[in-house]
């Protein structure tokens, strides 16, 4: 089965009791809080579908661990303090060891930029600037032209933010243009894409150990 029949087959499980599904595998791990509705200060916002479609083919190809959130609790797991999706992810990070979070998320088609990776200034990458440069290469090489904490950033209450601050992880931002999903061959593109990305935080953290 190619990437884009992947892609497509994937559904996200929404008869999960906990409200999120996960699955375990290397210290990287590939997050989509917004792959169901949000909400968030009483407003409700549309769910980012593709996100899980995209982290469930690249742990296929990569190995990396995975979490999304499938129900809507009534809340917004990146924007709220507390939740249980977070509690999950805490918990992961202590029995599995995750060091590296990327949190996926779409950017509105209407937006003029492709890739947004959201550091907070930096405060979110543990010092990793070089990291971040290698994955930033990795996008431009494949034609995703990249901004830097623009339209978001990734500051205080989002997920990449929280875990960067408690507990010390890698934890980078990336917000999606929807438009890449309207097109296979940018679908394809995409997967590979941060499949090469995570392949290349697990040949930097090996470098590192």
């Amino acid at each position: 089965m190619d990437i884009i029949e992947l892609f497509n087959k994937s559904k996200l499980p929404t008869n999960e009791p906990l409200g999120y599904t996960y699955r375990t595998g290397s210290n990287i791990l590939l997050s989509a809080p917004h792959a169901v509705s949000q909400l968030r200060d009483g407003v409700q916002k549309f769910a980012e579908v593709e996100t899980y479609n995209l982290i469930e083919v690249v742990k296929e190809l990569t190995g990396a661990s995975i979490i999304a959130k499938t129900c809507n609790l009534g809340d917004d797991a990146n924007f709220d303090e507390t939740s249980s999706y977070r509690d999950k992810i805490a918990d992961m990070i202590k029995q599995k060891k995750i060091k590296y979070i990327l949190d996926i998320h779409n950017l509105n088609l209407k937006r003029s930029q492709t890739i947004n990776l959201g550091t907070n200034n930096g405060l979110n990458l543990g010092g990793n600037f070089t990291l971040l440069k290698r994955i930033q290469q990795i996008f431009e090489k494949n034609n995703l032209e990249t901004t830097e904490d623009y339209p978001f950033y990734a500051g205080a209450r989002t997920i990449s933010s929280y875990f960067a601050k408690n507990y010390n992880v890698f934890c980078l931002q990336i917000e999606i243009n929807s438009r890449l999903y309207k097109n296979p061959q940018d679908v394809k593109n995409l997967v590979e894409t941060l499949a090469e990305v995570v392949r290349c935080i697990a040949s930097y953290d090996k470098l590192m150990s």
